[in-house]
């Protein structure tokens, strides 16, 4: 395996929304929902096959060139390189989907190999803070995903205890993740909290609707294990890394981030 596959890479380019949508209506997703990070998950399986770039970030949409193009940016981590991803796209991808993507600003850079113990970085994070619990249903036990906030509610529902606050709940659920053992979080606030519709694709493959939170996270960490902090990066946080959640994108330090 040569340098460019095994070092973590972190790409940034944008697609084409109107190639988007138009794969979208091929795979009959548009209906009733404004999930692009489900879209742009099926756009880069399509075209990067299972070395699909993940997690990734959406930046926000641009509008550019004769008729006001518009384009979805997206940084993403990813175990490929640049080269390797546009050799695989070139050789395999439908053409429709292939040019989705904007490859003249297709571009990636190798991520640093080495993360000293103690290393202060700022950070921020889209997070989808829920937990996994069983439920029963019709004599039979299912498992499904609750808002952490609510779940948190319905435990202390009886408790004659304050209930803690949105944000203080959402700031525990990051800082208590397994994969948050590679740092330790200095301090953190909550920047942005909602609710949204998202799109998934049951064991049937048929497509459902489901809302949960869509949370962002601000603040500093320091790294405890190199390692550890090198696979969190490429893996990412919580459920949903590979719809547009999950990716820790690193800041300098600065004083008063928050």
């Amino acid at each position: 395996m040569d340098n460019q596959s095994s070092d973590l890479q972190m790409l940034r380019f944008r697609v084409r929304l109107k190639r988007l949508f138009d794969l979208a209506r091929r795979r009959n997703l548009l209906r009733g929902t404004g999930d692009t990070g489900y879209l742009v998950h099926c756009l880069l399986g399509e075209v990067f096959g299972d070395g699909a770039p993940k997690p990734f970030h959406l930046i926000g949409r641009t509008r550019s060139g004769p008729g006001c193009q518009e384009w979805q940016e997206i940084l993403a981590y990813s175990a490929r390189g640049e080269k390797q991803l546009r050799e695989y796209a070139s050789t395999f991808a439908d053409p429709q989907v292939h040019s989705a993507i904007d490859w003249p600003t297709f571009a990636g850079k190798a991520m640093p190999r080495q993360w000293p113990t103690g290393k202060r970085l700022g950070f921020e994070v889209r997070i989808c803070p829920v937990v996994r619990k069983s439920e029963k249903e019709n004599s039979k036990r299912r498992i499904v995903e609750l808002d952490a906030y609510q779940s948190y509610r319905q435990q202390q529902a009886k408790s004659v205890s304050e209930i803690d606050g949105r944000e203080q709940i959402y700031r525990h659920w990051l800082a208590e993740r397994a994969e948050m053992r590679a740092a330790r979080v200095v301090e953190m606030q909550m920047v942005q909290s909602r609710r949204t519709r998202l799109l998934r694709r049951k064991k049937n493959r048929t497509v459902e609707r489901c809302e949960r939170p869509d949370v962002t996270m601000r603040g500093h960490l320091e790294v405890a294990d190199g390692d550890a902090f090198r696979s969190l990066l490429a893996r990412g946080i919580g459920r949903h890394r590979a719809f547009g959640f999950g990716m820790l994108l690193l800041k300098p330090p600065t004083a008063g981030a928050c």
